[in-house]
C-alpha cells in the first residue's frame, strides 16, 4: 500500500498501461495491484481523502475477482484507521 507521506510511484503510470499489465495475468495481478495503488483522489479542506480514485474504480470494475480486490482495498482502510488512531 502506498505511504501516506510519499507519492505513490504507480500514480505516474497511465491507467491504460496499468490495466494492460493486469490483463496479462488477471487472476493474480488485479488483486496485487489493488494493494499497491492510491485509492483516493483529491483532498478535503482538513486534508482527508475526498473520493475514490479513477484507478481504484477501474481496477475494481475490471477485476475477475472483485472480492479479492475489495479485500486488498480493505487492508488499506485498516492501515489508515490504525495510523489515524496513533496520531490522536
Amino acid at each position: 500500500m502506498a505511504s501516506h507521506h510519499f507519492a505513490n510511484p504507480l500514480d505516474s503510470v497511465s491507467l491504460d498501461n496499468l490495466l494492460a499489465w493486469c490483463d496479462e495475468k488477471p487472476e493474480e495481478r488485479y488483486q496485487f495491484i489493488a494493494g499497491a495503488i492510491t485509492l483516493y483522489e483529491g483532498k478535503t479542506v482538513d486534508g482527508s481523502e475526498s473520493k475514490w480514485g479513477r484507478t481504484a474504480l477501474a481496477i475494481l470494475n475490471k477485476a475477475p475477482d472483485r472480492i479479492a480486490v475489495l479485500t486488498a482495498f480493505f487492508g488499506d482502510f485498516v492501515q489508515r484507521a490504525g495510523a489515524a488512531l496513533w496520531q490522536q
